[in-house]
């Protein structure tokens, strides 16, 4: 008798117990589990088990919104991670298990979260494909008097809105129990939920996973000018303010290019999540990046303004306290002072740099802008011109 095949992938955010979940799944610990808002999961694991005549292959795929990352890097890793595990079972996955923790509050990051699987799997993924595995089971049992589907049932808000989009598929996972049955009980209802889910043979395959980026993309193409010129905006005011700035005032110009660095970080995070791995604003990307890299050498060149200037000073001392030495130190203090301009002239060049580049950029705005309104203003004419022929023809049928 052959063994049939259960592929299941774990998602979810960092902290919501995907890794213990998953060990439970298994019946043995493979997956790195600890309790905490830390992502344990830094890769994608790949694990079987053998139960009841199938074999079950589990995809821990890493915790999104890693709290140990940036939101830049956070972006990045998210995608790049939900590839590899699409790409980890070639003939994709019979159900995605969403793993949410009991007792927690849903809050607008959970809402950010769904929002982002939905754009990496596609809109209708949990419809299909869903199952709400809720862990921390053993707070339930303690709190909670009736059966778990009872209480799903009877919630309102967000997690309501989530198990009904999952076709009221959901299942109670205590992670901590040693008792033997109870593991069963647990096992074999996720099992019948997903045997229930898979009946017709259908996958999710890698082909739904590229439909989702390509739609992903055309969207974000679609969004393009309105996201860069918001950013534009920003990445202007930026490279107006390191134009005024003065590097030999060090005590005023750092705290200022401080809060330039954060404004860029923040500006290049913001751009690189509405991108969503798409490449679409790689343009946007690369702008706001060397803006950030030229924010970087302004403080660089600040602080070595900082020593050239403490030589000048000293020099001009010696001068003063060393007549016999005036030729050989006006001929140092000249050299200090030619780092500065130097340096200085080396930062404007920069910023104009980067002014030239914003203004191509800012074009490019106002060009993709009117193509697209053109396009909605050709498309509503073509749909009005039946109803304008109409309208003539019995304005001419009524003159006869």
């Amino acid at each position: 008798m052959s063994l049939k095949e259960l592929d299941l992938l774990l998602i979810g955010r960092t902290g919501t117990g995907k890794s213990s979940t998953g060990n439970s799944i298994l019946n043995r610990n493979m997956f790195k589990a600890i309790d905490s808002m830390s992502s344990t999961t830094e890769y994608v694991e790949v694990q079987y088990s053998k139960y009841k005549g199938f074999i079950i292959k589990v995809v821990d795929a890493p915790g999104i919104f890693d709290t140990n990352l940036s939101v830049k890097d956070s972006t990045k890793e998210m995608y790049e991670a939900m590839g590899i595990a699409i790409a980890a079972s070639d003939q994709g996955y019979h159900a995605f298990l969403l793993v949410v923790k009991f007792g927690d509050k849903f809050t607008q990051e959970n809402k950010d979260t769904i929002k982002v699987m939905k754009e990496i799997f596609g809109l209708d993924f949990l419809k299909r494909y869903g199952v709400l595995v809720v862990s921390n089971g053993d707070q339930f049992d303690m709190n909670k008097s009736g059966s778990f589907q009872d209480w799903c049932l009877s919630q309102k808000g967000p997690f309501y809105d989530l198990f009904a989009e999952c076709g009221n598929r959901a299942v109670l996972f205590d992670n901590k129990t040693k008792e033997k049955i109870k593991k069963e009980q647990q096992l074999n209802q996720l099992l019948e939920i997903v045997k229930a889910l898979s009946s017709d043979g259908q996958r999710y395959t890698s082909q739904y996973f590229l439909k989702a980026g390509a739609e992903r993309a055309k969207i974000v193409k679609q969004n393009k000018p309105e996201i860069q010129e918001h950013n534009m905006k920003e990445a202007s005011l930026i490279i107006q303010k390191l134009g005024k700035l003065d590097i030999c005032d060090r005590a005023k110009t750092l705290p200022r290019l401080h809060t330039l660095q954060s404004r860029t970080e923040d500006m290049l995070n913001n751009v690189v999540y509405q991108d969503k791995h798409t490449g679409a604003l790689k343009d946007i990307i690369q702008h706001v990046n060397r803006i950030k890299e030229t924010v970087k050498s302004y403080i660089i060149c600040t602080e070595s303004a900082a020593g050239i200037q403490s030589i000048v000073i000293k020099l001009q001392q010696q001068m003063d306290e060393h007549q016999e030495y005036q030729v050989y130190l006006r001929s140092e203090k000249i050299l200090n002072q030619n780092k500065l301009s130097a340096l200085d002239k080396h930062l404007k060049a920069r910023v104009r740099a980067l002014e030239i580049e914003h203004l191509d950029l800012s074009r490019n705005t106002v060009t993709q802008y009117a193509l697209t309104i053109g396009k909605v203003l050709a498309d509503s004419m073509l749909q009005a011109a039946p109803i304008a022929l109409g309208f003539l023809g019995a304005v001419v049928y009524l003159k006869k």
